[in-house]
C-alpha cells in the first residue's frame, strides 16, 4: 500500500498526493495488515542531491552505523527489485534488467525480445539456478541458452507468488488487480491459487472464504477485514517435498477486528485448507515472510521474528531498542537483515549479534534486498540505495516510460505476434 501511494505522488508532478489510506474511507475502519511507520502522512518525497549529506547514513545514539548508502539510480525506484546471484546481482525495473558486477552497473535491455515496453516488468526469481519473469501478466522462464520462454498467461495478477520448484508443482499464487474504477493505492489484499498450464494437480487448493457480518458488504480493496477469503495479505508461498501447499499471511476475526499472523495449508490430495494461528507472542498481522526451504523459514510480524527448522517454531530476539519490523531479507548463506520503521536498517550473522548497518536518509524506505553477507540495497520513494560504493546511473539503455505515458494505457502484445 505505501508503495502504491508513493507511485501516486511521483506521478502528480504538479499536485501533491493527498488520498487517503484506504482503510480510512469508513466511519469504522478495518485494520490494515501493512505496519505503521513512524511518519507524518505521506506527501511526494524530496529529490536527493547525491553531493549532500542527505545520502550519508544517520548515526543513532544506540550505535554508530558503519555502512554509508549510495544512491544508484533515481529512474523509477520505486518499481525495482534486486535478486542476488553467486557471481551477479540483478536489479529490475518496469523497463529492463541491469546486471552489477563488483562495483559497476552494465545498463540493460527489454528482455523479450519483439515484445519491448510492451508490459510492465513486474518480478524477477531466481530459484537456483532457474529464472523466472513476471512481464504485465505473462511468466517468462529463462531457458540455459539465455534465451526467455512463454510459460503462462495469469489474466488479472497484480502480484504473482512462485514456489521454490515451479516446474515440479505447477501453482501460483495470485492477487488479482484491482477493478478499474479503484483509486491507484487500492490495492486488492485478497488471492487465488491457479495452475499453471500443462500441470497437474490431483484436487486444486481453494482458499478458504470468510463470511461477512450481517448487512456488511466485502470489498477485497478496503483491508484485511473486508476480503473474501479469509486470509489476507498474503507474504510467501510455499509448497513443501511432501506436496503440502502453505501460505503465510494475515486472518481479521471479523467480530473483534483483531489480526493474527496465519498459515493455510492444504494436503496433496485435498481442495480445502486449514488455517492455523502462528505462535507470535501477540495477534498482530505478518509484515513479511522468507522461505529458503521446508526447513529454513522465517516469519516477521511488527514486533517479534520467528524461524521454523523444520520440527519446531522459535522466536528469534530482535536488535535491542528496536522499533516495529517493516521488512525483512535474507541472504543465501543466512544472515538476516532487518528494516524497521524508523528506517534503520540491521543485520544479523548466525551466531552473532545484531549490528545496526546503517539508516536510510529518506522518510520513503519501501523494500529492503540482501546483497551477499555485508551489503543490502533499499528501494524508497525518491532513490535507489545500496551500501555497494556505486556511481549513480541510469539503470537502462532505453526508457519505456515515454512510450507508455504517449499510450496512454498499455496495449498488451498477445503472445506470438
Amino acid at each position: 500500500m505505501r508503495a502504491t501511494l508513493a507511485w501516486c505522488c511521483l506521478l502528480t508532478l504538479a499536485t501533491a498526493c493527498s488520498a487517503p489510506r484506504a482503510v480510512e474511507r469508513r466511519a469504522t475502519p478495518s485494520p490494515d495488515p501493512s505496519p505503521a511507520r513512524e511518519r507524518t502522512p505521506p506527501r511526494p518525497p524530496p529529490a536527493l542531491d547525491p553531493s549532500s549529506s542527505q545520502v550519508s547514513a544517520r548515526p543513532s545514539p544506540a550505535a554508530r552505523p558503519n555502512q554509508a548508502l549510495h544512491v544508484v539510480s533515481t529512474t523509477n525506484p520505486w518499481s525495482v527489485r534486486v535478486v542476488a546471484g553467486n557471481e551477479t546481482t540483478q536489479i529490475l525495473s518496469e523497463d529492463c534488467i541491469a546486471t552489477v558486477r563488483a562495483a559497476s552497473i552494465t545498463k540493460g535491455g527489454y528482455p523479450l525480445p519483439g515484445r519491448t515496453c510492451r508490459e510492465p516488468l513486474k518480478e524477477l526469481w531466481q530459484f537456483g539456478n532457474e529464472r523466472w519473469l513476471l512481464a504485465g501478466i505473462d511468466l517468462w522462464h529463462q531457458q540455459p541458452s539465455g534465451a526467455w520462454s512463454h510459460t503462462a498467461t495469469l489474466p488479472n495478477a497484480d502480484q504473482v507468488m512462485l514456489p521454490l520448484h515451479l516446474d515440479d508443482y505447477g501453482l501460483a499464487l495470485v492477487v488479482p488487480y484491482r477493478q478499474p474504477t479503484r483509486k491507484s493505492y487500492q490495492a486488492s489484499v485478497s488471492y487465488e491459487l491457479r495452475l499453471i498450464a500443462g500441470k497437474k494437480w490431483p484436487r486444486m487448493p481453494k482458499p478458504a472464504l470468510a463470511k461477512a457480518p450481517p448487512g456488511h458488504a466485502f470489498d477485497n480493496f478496503m483491508g484485511a477485514c473486508e476480503t473474501t477469503t479469509r486470509l489476507a495479505a498474503p507474504r510467501a508461498f510455499h509448497v513443501t517435498k511432501d506436496h503440502r501447499v502453505m501460505v503465510f499471511g494475515t486472518e481479521c476475526d471479523r467480530t473483534s477486528n483483531v489480526l493474527s499472523a496465519v498459515v493455510e495449508e492444504w494436503a496433496f490430495d485435498s481442495a480445502d485448507s486449514t488455517i492455523r494461528n502462528l505462535p507470535f507472542r501477540e495477534h498482530e498481522a505478518l509484515v513479511a515472510a522468507k522461505v529458503r526451504d521446508d526447513d529454513d523459514i522465517w516469519l516477521a510480524s511488527t514486533r517479534s521474528l520467528l524461524h521454523f527448522d523444520g520440527h519446531s517454531w522459535a522466536e528469534v530476539a530482535g536488535p535491542g531498542g528496536m522499533s516495529g519490523i517493516f521488512d525483512l531479507s535474507l541472504s543465501p548463506k543466512g544472515t538476516i537483515w532487518l528494516l524497521t520503521t524508523d528506517n534503520r536498517v540491521w543485520r544479523k550473522r548466525s551466531g552473532a549479534a545484531w549490528l545496526e548497518q546503517t539508516t536510510a536518509p529518506v522518510r520513503l524506505a519501501e523494500r529492503l534486498f540482501a546483497d551477499g553477507e555485508d551489503d543490502v540495497w533499499l528501494s524508497t520513494g525518491p532513490a535507489l540505495l545500496s551500501t555497494r560504493p556505486l556511481a549513480e546511473s541510469d539503470l537502462c539503455e532505453a526508457s519505456c516510460q515515454d512510450f507508455w505515458q504517449q499510450e496512454g494505457r498499455l496495449r498488451r502484445l498477445p503472445v506470438g505476434d
